[in-house]
């Protein structure tokens, strides 16, 4: 009996530990992609842009993983990058696209998130084809995009950089259509987009100009929220440390890590294992009484 219960309350820590971190993060992985990719390695297309250069389509592409599943509670993709020779505003580090590159879902080596799914569009940290802040520089990292119905979020090593509060400004970014709602672009990634390119894609691919030129690895495609951007404040981004570089980001990284969810959670597992063994003590001392002589029971 007392070996049942104290598995009982083991099993109970082991579920207990779970849920908490499913909350912190709990996207459903769907695809992976492990590279490295070298995006340097584009081939020409036999098409050219307006001002007749040759283009080129990505470094690597497949079917969109996306297609056919229920992407309306959102999607979370990551991935790191490293070796970044040049960064370019424009110059595409993933994409979502359909045939014909008409409609697009990107993230570019500028830190460049942006959307036109035919319904209207978004440019977030881009403003009149200029960077607004270089959050990979040459370093790179790993990536974090999460886009739900009502917000999205962009992340290097657990940092927040930006979130969808950047276009109502029209110096960070600008939106049209779809203010605040971004269901139609996930409903767009479910139904409409065909695939995903890593190293292009995007509405820039002139070759010589918008080549990407770094390596790409890991790359995760998840539904839902895997990084649980209204769970916690720690992720929140930071100006001063935009500014000063690396260094601060480091530091923001190492608090993240301790956020109030994970912190919780330990608290809890900790006085449910602090409880199985008060309870283990006082059973085994129990266990240990002698049993009446029968001389005593007369």
């Amino acid at each position: 009996m007392r070996k049942k219960l104290l598995a009982f309350l083991g099993t109970t820590v082991l579920t207990l530990a779970c849920s908490v971190t499913a909350f912190a993060g709990g996207g459903d992985k769907i695809k992976s992609i492990s590279g490295p990719i070298d995006t340097s390695e584009v081939v020409e297309n036999g098409q050219t842009d307006a001002n007749g250069n040759a283009q080129f389509d990505p470094a690597y592409s497949e079917e969109n993983p996306y297609l056919g599943l229920d992407t309306s509670n959102g999607i979370t993709v990551e991935f790191d990058i490293e070796n970044i020779e040049q960064v370019k505003i424009l110059s595409g580090i993933i994409s979502f696209y359909n045939d014909g590159y008409t409609q697009l879902l990107y993230f570019t080596s500028g830190s460049y998130l942006g959307a036109n799914t035919g319904d209207g569009y978004f440019d977030a940290n881009m403003s009149n084809y200029a960077l607004v802040k270089d959050w990979l520089g040459g370093n790179g990292g790993h990536v974090q995009i999460v886009i739900l119905p009502k917000q999205f979020a962009v992340y290097l090593d657990g940092v927040k950089c930006y979130d969808q509060t950047v276009l109502d400004d029209k110096s960070t970014g600008s939106q049209e259509n779809y203010d605040g709602d971004y269901s139609s672009v996930l409903k767009w990634l479910s139904s409409t987009c065909t695939k995903v390119g890593i190293g292009g894609g995007t509405w820039w691919r002139a070759i010589g100009f918008d080549e990407l030129n770094a390596t790409v690895s890991n790359v995760d495609f998840y539904l839902g929220d895997n990084v649980g951007i209204s769970a916690s404040g720690s992720n929140s981004s930071s100006d001063d440390s935009a500014a000063t570089g690396t260094s601060e980001k480091s530091d923001e990284k190492k608090k993240s890590a301790f956020s109030p969810i994970v912190i919780i959670g330990f608290v809890v597992a900790i006085v449910i294992i602090v409880v199985i063994v008060i309870f283990g003590t006082v059973l085994k001392n129990k266990s240990k009484v002698a049993p009446l002589d029968d001389d005593d029971n007369n």
